[in-house]
C-alpha cells in the first residue's frame, strides 16, 4: 500500500541525528510509519516526532546490524508487533472516546480493553529482549500510560510513567552515543508529560529548560515545547531567550527556530 507523504517533515532533524540515516528507504518507511511519531505529531510539533523516532530506530538499526544480527532479529519482530498494536489500541480507544452511540460505544470499550492486554503481553515481552529494545519496551509502556491511561481514563497516569522512564541519567551518557539518544528521548517525554499535570507542570518546565540548554539532540524540541506552554511574560521571556541561544549554537535549526521566534 502506497505510503502518505507527512505534509511537512523538517530537513535539519535529518542533518543532525545520525545523518544518512534517511538514505535507506526501509529506514523512511520506518520513521514515517511508527505511531510514536504519529502521536507526537498530533499533540505536539513535528519536529519532536522526527527526533524521538530517529532516536529509536537509529539505535535499533545500528545494533540490527551489529555481529549479534540473528538474535536480534527476533527482537524486531516483537518491536513492530509492538508498533501496530500500539497504533490500533490508539485508533480504537479514539473512536470509542468519540462515539455516541451507547452500544457501539460499549463494543468500543471491551476492544480497547483486549487491545491494551495484548498490547502489554507484547510490550513485556519486547522488555525481555536484548539492549536497546528492552529500553524501547520501556519507553512503550511509558506511552501507554499518557496516551490511553489504564481503566479508561482520560487524562495520562503521570505517576505511573515517572517511575517507569527514571532514572534519568542523560547526562551521563556519552555524547554522540546511541544510548545518549534513547536517554534524552525518556527526559523529553517525561518533562512533556509532567506538564499535563498542574502539581507538576513547573517541574516539567524546569526538565525541558535543562535539556534545551544541556541536551545533545532533544535540544530544539524540549525549547519548542517550552515556548509552546509559556503564559506569563517571564515565561515567554525566558522561552525566547532559550530559542535565540540555540538559534545561535544550531543553525541547522534555524528554520524551526525562526518559525517559533516570529510569534514573539
Amino acid at each position: 500500500m502506497e505510503q502518505k507523504k507527512p505534509e511537512a517533515t523538517p530537513v535539519q532533524g535529518d542533518e543532525v541525528v545520525g545523518a544518512g540515516i534517511f538514505d535507506d528507504e526501509v529506514m523512511r518507511r520506518t520513521v514515517l510509519e511508527d505511531p510514536l511519531a504519529k502521536f507526537v505529531n498530533k499533540n505536539w510539533l513535528q519536529i519532536i516526532g522526527v527526533l524521538i523516532v530517529v532516536a529509536v530506530v537509529y539505535f535499533g538499526y545500528v545494533q540490527f546490524m551489529s555481529a549479534y544480527q540473528t538474535r536480534m532479529s527476533g527482537a524486531a519482530d516483537l518491536y513492530r508487533k509492538v508498533r501496530e498494536e500500539y497504533a490500533a489500541l490508539t485508533e480504537t480507544r479514539a473512536s470509542a472516546v468519540k462515539e455516541t452511540d451507547a452500544k457501539k460505544k460499549e463494543e468500543l470499550t471491551k476492544s480497547t480493553q483486549e487491545s491494551s492486554r495484548k498490547l502489554s503481553e507484547s510490550i513485556r515481552a519486547l522488555g525481555d529482549a536484548s539492549y536497546p529494545y528492552s529500553e524501547i519496551a520501556r519507553i512503550y509502556q511509558a506511552l501507554v500510560l499518557i496516551t490511553v491511561p489504564p481503566g479508561g481514563a482520560l487524562t495520562a497516569d503521570v505517576k505511573a510513567a515517572r517511575q517507569v522512564l527514571q532514572p534519568l541519567n542523560w547526562e551521563q551518557e556519552k555524547t554522540g552515543s546511541p544510548k545518549r539518544l534513547l536517554a534524552e528521548l525518556r527526559a523529553l517525554l517525561l518533562g512533556r508529560t509532567l506538564l499535563d499535570d498542574p502539581s507538576t507542570i513547573a517541574e516539567g518546565r524546569s526538565m525541558l529548560k535543562t535539556l534545551a540548554q544541556r541536551g545533545a539532540v532533544v535540544h530544539t524540541a524540549a525549547a519548542l515545547s517550552l515556548s509552546q506552554i509559556a503564559s506569563t511574560d517571564e515565561e515567554k521571556k525566558e522561552a525566547k531567550a532559550v530559542l535565540e541561544s540555540l538559534r545561535s549554537q544550531h543553525v541547522e535549526q534555524g528554520e524551526v527556530i525562526d518559525s517559533e521566534l516570529q510569534r514573539y
